[in-house]
């Protein structure tokens, strides 16, 4: 049992990672992303659906919901009747494994020195605590990654021989905390030991790419493993595009984004993800890719990444992925919206917000007159302003023409965008600060929403008076654009009237 000074610091919480079942069976591991792994680590060699006494799935449920105050009681309550070594490895690991959840790597380790004995799989909890030691964007600090690999080194002078998953676990935690090279390193270890790299593989040393912005390895370990028969899943591609949005290369983003249509992977809502911060540089390029990658979705997929604009919880639990998603909306001028001039980029990466607040934009400025007109007689009728087929007479016709000279355009609404709180930003609310950046670019003045600190608004007459700078710098453009076609009309008339007239005429009289 644990004394009182651990056991204070526990308490009930809740965790993103809940599932409604112990069993490794469904687990995405085909789709090899890091969350996958660490899902299939947690339960390996933890409860599974074969515990069906009364206290083990009471032991569970604690777990499960990661109530650690419960948990801990529960297993001692277990471990009183039956402290057989195998049922305290078991419960012991649970244990770890709720730590890592709730990302409390100092219980966990506390907890571990507590442990009469460790197999493998406690290593392996092990390791996944110092992968989940951060929150979202999971930035380890170096001192994780060395805690890791001194846990590895560990189990190895206690005749431990480890499994690709410690290779994975301990590759995960070196490539989020920018140690590239030293995850190559485990990598060469990795083959060394006989074991043969797959699409986990190639998706955890395309990430630790990523972290360190070098493409060109991302490409050769690409190439090199795909040559030796590694089949890239789409977790890997998503993550190739993401190398080259990393280092602002949209070239290379795109010509891997053509590369993955031609194996014939289906995107998805990560696809979009990726795809948003590889183009942040050229928004209108990149709405255009989300907008295809959308379409190209599975329904499945698409119903999923409507849903909210959260991407939902079933495909952020699958992919391990905490921010929203981009809607059809967002990114497609032609699909109606009820309101153009509410907004939400809560939850939005901020690539995927950039891209939101342009399109939303440039959607104000072309559906103005659609949303913004006078509220006229006839209007509602779906006729026009006055049928030509309707009969009236002279006075009431005069009427109606008083009526609608009286009548006033109606104020332009407000233009409000959801950014959040950002309660959950490891500094200022970076959502906040990007768009009011974005807006102040374009010259229009913005304000907290006085009763919600979460929203900011633009104010109609601003927004007015954008709109119609940006149709006359669209009339300017047009007017120029016209203008040179006509100058290049004249001069290749020009050109043809000298080759056709003056330069015989030149060379007659030189001869």
């Amino acid at each position: 049992m644990l004394g009182r000074p651990l056991r204070r610091h526990l308490g009930p919480g809740h965790s993103p990672l809940r599932r409604t079942t112990w069993s490794t069976e469904g687990l995405p591991a085909a789709q090899g992303t890091p969350f996958a792994y660490w899902l299939q680590c947690q339960y390996k060699g933890s409860l599974s659906q074969a515990d069906t006494t009364e206290e083990w799935k009471r032991f569970a449920a604690a777990t499960r919901r990661s109530d650690a105050k419960a948990a801990y009681l529960l297993r001692d309550e277990l471990l009183a009747k039956d402290c057989r070594e195998s049922n305290r490895l078991r419960a012991d690991n649970s244990i770890i494994n709720l730590h890592a959840r709730r990302r409390e790597p100092h219980l966990a380790f506390a907890f571990a020195e507590t442990m009469p004995a460790r197999s493998s799989r406690t290593y392996l909890a092990l390791l996944v605590v110092c992968a989940k030691a951060s929150p979202p964007p999971y930035n380890l600090p170096e001192e994780c990654a060395e805690r890791a690999q001194h846990i590895f080194n560990d189990m190895l002078r206690a005749g431990i021989h480890p499994e690709d998953w410690h290779f994975h676990v301990l590759m995960d935690c070196q490539g989020k905390a920018v140690m590239l090279d030293e995850a190559l390193t485990t990598f060469e270890r990795m083959k060394a030991a006989g074991h043969h790299p797959d699409s986990v593989t190639l998706s955890l040393l395309l990430s630790a790419c990523k972290r360190a912005k070098n493409q060109q390895k991302a490409l050769q370990l690409f190439d090199e493993l795909t040559a030796q028969g590694v089949e890239p899943n789409l977790y890997a591609w998503n993550t190739l595009i993401g190398v080259f949005g990393s280092v602002e290369d949209v070239d290379g983003a795109y010509q891997v984004w053509l590369k993955m249509l031609q194996s014939g992977v289906t995107p998805d809502m990560h696809t979009q993800r990726a795809l948003a911060e590889a183009f942040s540089a050229a928004p209108r390029l990149g709405a255009e890719l989300v907008r295809k990658a959308f379409e190209m979705q599975s329904p499945e997929d698409a119903a999923i990444a409507e849903e909210d604009g959260q991407g939902a919880h079933k495909a952020t639990a699958r992919q391990g992925h905490s921010s929203a998603a981009l809607k059809i909306g967002d990114v497609d001028l032609s699909v109606p919206l009820e309101d153009p001039f509410f907004l939400s980029v809560r939850g939005l990466s901020q690539a995927a917000a950039r891209i939101a607040v342009h399109m939303r934009m440039e959607r104000i400025v072309q559906d103005w007159e659609e949303h913004v007109s006078p509220e006229l007689p006839g209007k509602d009728t779906g006729e026009g302003w006055a049928s030509p087929r309707m009969d009236i007479s002279r006075s009431v016709a005069s009427k109606v023409g008083a009526e609608l000279d009286s009548t006033e355009a109606r104020p332009p609404p407000d233009l409000v965008i959801v950014v959040g709180k950002g309660s959950r930003s490891m500094g200022s609310a970076v959502l906040k600060q990007l768009v009011e950046d974005m807006l102040r670019d374009r010259g229009l003045p913005c304000s907290l929403d006085p009763h919600n600190e979460g929203r900011l608004i633009v104010a109609g007459k601003e927004l007015a008076a954008y709109v119609q700078q940006q149709r006359q710098e669209q009339d300017r453009s047009s007017y120029w654009r016209i203008a040179r076609w006509q100058y290049a009309a004249v001069g290749a008339g020009l050109s043809a009237l000298l080759s056709m007239y003056i330069v015989p005429l030149t060379l007659k009289h030189a001869i």
